[in-house]
């Protein structure tokens, strides 16, 4: 009976893809009041500083705007991985294999864990960092996936 069922359900019409929505890009000041107002109706928009208003690096406020977000994520996003990175090695996961991790101690604290791999292995880690920056900030690749830069409209975070 259930192969009866199952194959009547492969004949059935195929549902209509959705068009792809994607989350909200505000870069202006007021629709980013608007949206702080709609998440959290008790705190509001706050920026205690007024680094929305500053003309940083003689951009419009646009770009600051859109500048500040990404870089809120981009930390955002460094301080989760260093953390779980923390966590893992706090709880001794350890890689299996030949390489740098290898020569870290058992036991040893975090900052211990940084002055015992090799210089080679800290070049390593700092160039792929460096190589991704630089992908998510060129305009070729952004163009090459359809985006743009985030001072200049794109999407924070991409």
């Amino acid at each position: 009976m259930l192969a009866l069922t199952s194959s009547s359900l492969s004949f059935a019409p195929a549902v209509a893809p959705r068009a792809a929505v994607s989350g909200p890009v505000m870069s202006a000041k007021a629709d980013l009041e608007a949206f702080a107002k709609e998440c959290n109706p008790v705190v509001g928009y706050w920026d205690p500083l007024g680094l929305a208003d500053l003309p940083l690096w003689g951009q419009d406020q646009d770009a600051v705007i859109g500048w500040l977000r990404h870089s809120e994520i981009k930390h955002g996003r460094i301080a989760m991985a260093g953390f779980v990175g923390y966590i893992a090695h706090a709880n001794g996961f350890r890689f299996g294999g030949i390489g740098p991790q290898n020569v870290v101690p058992e036991g040893a604290s975090a900052p211990e864990v940084w002055d015992s791999i090799p210089f080679l292995a800290k070049l390593q880690i700092i160039g792929a960092i460096g190589v991704l920056e630089h992908i998510s900030e060129d305009k070729n690749f952004l163009a090459a996936d359809g985006m743009k830069h985030y001072m200049r409209g794109g999407k924070p975070g991409y």
